[in-house]
């Protein structure tokens, strides 16, 4: 992947982890099956995209499912956690 070049965010996650977007005072998962972005540092939100899709607060995590729907959003570990445990056991 080209750093620096816009793309779309469906297709940044590769391989078989789900991804995880947070800001940077979000909980985070440390997990083999998820990968984690923080929006402001791991990508750059130009033009506020991902904030109007997922209207996340400065303080909460979005874990995308397979699917590409939303799984969670919370500002809490441990309900990313069970939320994790329940659908990647």
């Amino acid at each position: 992947m080209t750093p620096n070049r816009p793309r779309r965010l469906v297709r940044y996650p590769a391989g078989l982890a789900l991804p995880l977007y947070s800001a940077r005072t979000a909980p985070a998962l440390d997990r083999a099956d998820v990968q984690s972005y923080c929006v402001g540092s791991d990508l750059v939100d130009v033009g506020r995209h991902i904030q109007d899709a997922y209207d996340v607060k400065n303080s909460a995590a979005v874990l995308i499912r397979p699917d590409g729907y939303i799984g969670a959003i919370t500002s809490r570990t441990a309900d990313l956690a069970a939320y994790a445990a329940r659908v990647m056991p």
